[in-house]
């Protein structure tokens, strides 16, 4: 599609308002220091932030459910007519990896595959990260490049709107008379000059950590490392890392009487790993600890030829023990290569 429009603050706030009786918009609201998604409405109108960073939620929590009966998916209601507003590259880029686990392959999950069909993704450059946000150390960049089907821009007092997919037509068709095509070589020069700041800065937040991805080859050489030792000390196994991840997509189905629950789960507790006989390969917290990084940067890799991390620094941001993931990466490149744990 490739369509480029431009639109007023105050016209894209109009549009908004007159699709709220059509569509179920989500969007990221202010809460204290965070953004959360809540579904919009006149109330929470005025408390939408489109243009800053990522929402604290990632985008599977609209595409796999945390807890979910899976014993009839006609029981559940589809998600047509549902649009996330806000969204962030560090959340598309996930889809990369849902897209493969769910879709791909001889079977493909149904509930995952309705709602991703019929999900409207609206993504907005983030123009405002934080410190916890590390996209570029990874390679990507901190604005959407694909897998939306509208991204906006905000610029001075409005935003270039791209449409990227027939979807994404759709949505403006009935009210097209509010989107005016870009014309303006200068307006699309601001929206780079944002854009290459946002790298800067996110660049800025990384300087004093010295990692820089693919990490695959320096992890095999660190399985015996002693950071994973002493990085895993303040973990209290609590889970949140991968529960805010916006690419852990593990879970455990449950059978209650004649129906199954579906729900997250988390290689980082205790029981994860453990088999029959009660023999567990990953008893202890540390070993845990490097599972997951091995999942993200070596196994998931290795399989698909990407990383499984968007760097969206959700999981810094969540961890109790303060872990951040870029200090752990950070000391292993600079311990000796295979120490002793």
């Amino acid at each position: 599609m490739g369509q480029l429009y431009y639109i007023s603050t105050l016209e894209w706030n109009e549009f908004l308002k007159s699709s709220l009786p059509e569509w179920s918009l989500y969007a990221p609201v202010r809460q204290d220091k965070n953004l959360a998604f809540e579904r919009l409405s006149e109330n929470n109108f005025n408390s939408v932030e489109l243009d800053s960073y990522r929402a604290t939620q990632p985008l599977k929590s609209f595409l796999f459910f945390f807890y979910e009966q899976i014993t009839n998916i006609k029981k559940y209601p589809n998600m047509r007519g549902s649009a996330v507003l806000g969204l962030k590259a560090c959340d598309l880029n996930s889809l990369q990896l849902y897209d493969k686990t769910f879709l791909e392959g001889e079977f493909a999950e149904p509930f995952y595959k309705r709602r991703r069909q019929d999900l409207l993704l609206i993504s907005s450059d983030c123009q405002k990260p934080i410190e916890s946000c590390f996209c570029t150390v990874l390679g990507a960049n901190p604005y959407p490049e694909e897998y939306f089907d509208i991204n906006i821009s905000r610029i001075s007092a409005g935003y270039i709107v791209d449409i990227n997919s027939e979807a994404g037509e759709e949505f403006i068709k009935s009210k097209k008379d509010f989107f005016k095509k870009v014309v303006d070589r200068s307006i699309l020069m601001k929206r780079e000059a944002k854009r290459r700041a946002a790298v800067e800065t996110v660049e800025g937040f990384n300087s004093h950590f010295d990692i820089k991805a693919p990490f695959l080859n320096m992890l095999r050489q660190k399985l015996m490392s002693k950071v994973w030792n002493e990085q895993s000390k303040t973990c209290v196994t609590c889970g949140a890392c991968t529960q805010i991840c916006p690419t852990c997509y593990c879970f455990l189905i449950e059978d209650v009487k004649s129906d199954k629950f579906r729900y997250w789960d988390s290689c980082q507790y205790t029981g994860f790993a453990r088999v029959a006989g009660n023999a567990n390969p990953r008893k202890k917290v540390y070993e845990r600890l490097r599972h997951r990084y091995l999942h993200k940067f070596d196994y998931i890799h290795e399989s698909f030829g990407f990383d499984g991390c968007t760097g969206c620094g959700r999981c810094i941001q969540a961890c109790q023990g303060k872990i951040d993931m870029r200090k752990v990466l950070s000391e292993l490149k600079k311990d000796p290569v295979n120490s002793n744990a």
